[in-house]
């Protein structure tokens, strides 16, 4: 079945993660180039290995060799079980071929980009997020769909409740949530990409 439309909303750091086969001590697909094309990988996705297996001593004195509020970058991907595949960066490239590929769709679209809430809790981190969320609004130019970012009404949701207001254990609570999706809804009703019925 074809869908009416598509409302495509990511956080920059989605990206970085797309370069990973293991995030969090959790397998995931991942992609390489070869010979100038993208190779899936870690296909079946197979189960965690043991984190015995994967993490040296460095690791158990410093991190915990699990997920735990920590600084993300890095430091997130020493201290906690991940394993990047291309190198670092190599996921930016993918967000051009795959407005590229939601284009050929030829569907009503949405491109809505939020925004980490540790960008709320480190400047230079939020510079590095919202660098690569223009980037990859860069991607939609010329493109038959809208882009949202949703940055603005996050920051001032942000300024007016507090951070643990919208957080919970760093991913969006409730009033983040809908602060999302009233500024989705307006963005999708009030253009011409996703019309209402």
């Amino acid at each position: 079945m074809k869908p009416a439309a598509i409302v495509l909303a990511f956080i920059a750091d989605d990206l970085r993660r797309a370069e990973m086969k293991r995030v969090w001590n959790a397998e995931t697909p991942s992609f390489e180039r070869v010979n100038g094309a993208r190779v899936e990988r870690n296909v079946p996705v197979p189960p965690p290995p043991d984190l015995a297996t994967t993490l040296d001593i460095w690791h158990r004195l410093v991190g915990s060799g699990r997920y735990r509020a920590a600084p993300q970058g890095w430091q997130s991907e020493w201290s906690i079980d991940h394993q990047r595949v291309p190198p670092c960066g190599a996921g930016e490239a993918l967000a051009c071929p795959l407005m590229a590929r939601l284009a050929k769709l030829h569907l009503p679209a949405l491109v809505a980009a939020g925004d980490d809430p540790y960008s709320w809790m480190d400047a230079g981190y939020r510079r590095g997020q919202r660098r690569i969320s223009v980037l990859a609004f860069d991607c939609t130019a010329g493109a038959e769909f809208a882009g949202l970012d949703l940055f603005e009404a996050t920051d001032a949701a942000v300024t007016a409740h507090g951070y643990d207001g919208l957080f919970r254990n760093s991913h969006p609570g409730p009033l983040a949530a809908a602060v999302a999706a009233r500024d989705i809804a307006a963005a999708a009703l009030t253009s011409r990409h996703i019309p209402p019925r």
